[in-house]
């Protein structure tokens, strides 16, 4: 946990981009399928898009994260240290 605070200038913008990029993926995946349903498919999935997305993926887990913020810390810091490892080994785009 440490090693992520240290620098977090240089961290956070990678853990925002993977969150990101989950975010896009989970929504494009809930949109591809439902548009040959036509507009009643696009309403369903956005439906659906919110209710997943915002609700589950995005306000859930942060409610969660603020009144349990140590126990949250401890246990995302190994993955979170993965992602900022992999963006130095090169596997993602550096911010400027």
């Amino acid at each position: 946990m440490l090693k992520l605070v240290e620098h977090p200038e240089t961290n956070l913008p990678v853990i925002l981009f993977t969150l990101e990029m989950c975010t896009l993926v989970a929504a494009r995946s809930s949109v591809s399928s439902p548009t040959g349903c036509g507009p009643l498919g696009v309403l369903i999935a956005t439906v659906f898009e919110v209710i997943v997305i915002f609700v589950f993926a995005e306000l859930a887990p942060k409610i969660y994260a603020v009144q349990h913020s140590e126990r949250v810390a401890l246990f995302m810091a190994p993955f979170l240290l993965a992602v900022v490892h992999f963006r130095r080994c090169g596997g993602l785009p550096r911010g400027s």
